[in-house]
């Protein structure tokens, strides 16, 4: 069970040496160290050890096209992708030995490290899990992967704008292969090092980490793999029972607000918040309908465009849930006016959104047409004559819940 470890690297050579340094302390499973020297200074001199290999492209291939290149050269049934600017600390002299042991379960295809700088689970700071867990996605930062497996979902993508980590953990996950975190690996990573030296820093136009950046690597990973496979993938968790179906922490937040004995759920879907809530939906009972992980049935009690209409006469709903249902609205003043007429005085209205202060929620999907902030969604619900108990972070890194109070007009009046 050895390892080749492929390492991209663009005019950082004091870091690459360190790295390369740190990696030798253990060589009882590596195979080989293949260097892929995408800038135009040489460092075959650099390196004077039988395991070190290094590939000179005469170009800047880039990550994708760099890790690409160097399996094309590599032969060991297990390789690590790894950035030039980590380290491997001497507390992790046995990193190899401890993430390889993790593919004793033949569908495991892909294991990282935790981190000091990497996003989601991985990140020491944001506590990581302490025995080895399955989750939605590794960061390539380093990350070893079974060579089998890689090669079964088609190897390295080199066609995206970003985010090849996500989107091989995504082909990784669909062929049935587990990604798991081994929290007993810690790696240094510096951070950013190659990316900024090459496009410029988060606050630079279309630079590392920018905005720009981060739109077009969503977006093409939306593109490819759709917004509800994007979506579970970017909360992080399979859930233990059932790794088709990712938690509901928004779920568990709106049903923690639900007061009353008539509960009405727009845009029900295939799966009720509430289970007594009574169900509106466009997708009749029965018909049909996209939902994550594939197609569902409709389980709508009434349908309607809940936009528009609803069929129920003026102030008879204790409670509204809408989740994900106002950044599809055309005119949300309208919408909110129709929400407002069923419900009884200080009825109350639970509603969720995704979240424009985490992250550009437009382009996440071709039918939303309005972006909210919680500021914003305050802003409207008291002009439409609600009162704002208070907004909560979803945990799932993408929407907010807002919950609302209808207030008879001659109880409160607004200019």
């Amino acid at each position: 069970m050895h390892c080749d470890i492929l390492i991209p690297t663009y005019k950082n050579p004091k870091m690459l040496n360190d790295l390369v340094i740190s990696i030798l302390r253990n060589q009882g499973l590596l195979r080989k160290i293949i260097i892929i020297n995408n800038g135009t200074d040489p460092i075959d001199q650099m390196f004077k050890n039988d395991r070190i290999e290094v590939l000179n492209p005469n170009e800047n291939l880039g990550w994708e096209g760099g890790l690409k290149l160097g399996l094309a050269k590599s032969t060991a049934p297990f390789v690590v992708f790894m950035n030039d600017d980590t380290l491997v600390p001497i507390s992790s002299a046995f990193w190899l030995e401890d993430m390889i042991r993790i593919f004793e379960d033949p569908k495991v295809g892909a294991c990282g490290p935790i981190s000091n700088c990497v996003a989601g689970l991985q990140n020491i700071f944001y506590n990581p899990p302490v025995e080895p867990t399955e989750v939605s996605y590794l960061i390539g930062f380093c990350v070893l992967v079974r060579r089998s497996a890689l090669d079964e979902v088609g190897g390295i993508d080199d066609t995206l704008p970003g985010g090849d980590d996500f989107d091989l953990s995504i082909r990784l996950r669909k062929a049935g292969y587990k990604c798991v975190i081994q929290p007993k690996t810690f790696i240094y990573h510096h951070g950013f090092v190659t990316g900024t030296k090459v496009h410029g820093g988060p606050k630079d136009p279309n630079g590392w980490n920018s905005i720009e950046m981060t739109d077009r690597t969503n977006q093409g990973l939306i593109r490819k793999h759709g917004f509800k496979e994007f979506l579970f993938t970017a909360r992080g968790i399979i859930s233990k029972s059932d790794s088709s179906i990712p938690p509901d922490s928004e779920g568990d937040l709106v049903r923690s607000f639900v007061e009353g004995e008539r509960i009405l759920e727009l845009g029900v879907g295939a799966q009720k918040t509430v289970d007594r809530a009574i169900g509106l939906d466009i997708v009749p009972k029965g018909e049909l309908m996209e939902g994550l992980g594939g197609q569902f049935s409709s389980i709508a009690d009434f349908t309607c465009d809940v936009s528009r209409c609803l069929p129920f006469a003026d102030q008879t709903a204790d409670c509204i849930i809408a989740r994900h249902i106002l950044e599809h609205c055309i005119d949300v003043v309208s919408t909110l006016k129709e929400w407002r007429r069923v419900l009884k005085p200080f009825g109350k209205l639970i509603i969720a959104v995704p979240n424009q202060e985490l992250l550009n929620t437009i382009p996440l999907n071709p039918q939303h047409v309005h972006a909210f902030t919680p500021k914003s969604l305050y802003n409207l619900l008291t002009l439409c004559r609600f009162e704002v108990e208070d907004w909560h972070d979803s945990g799932n890194k993408i929407s907010f819940v807002c919950v609302a109070n209808k207030i008879p007009v001659e109880e409160k009046v607004y200019a």
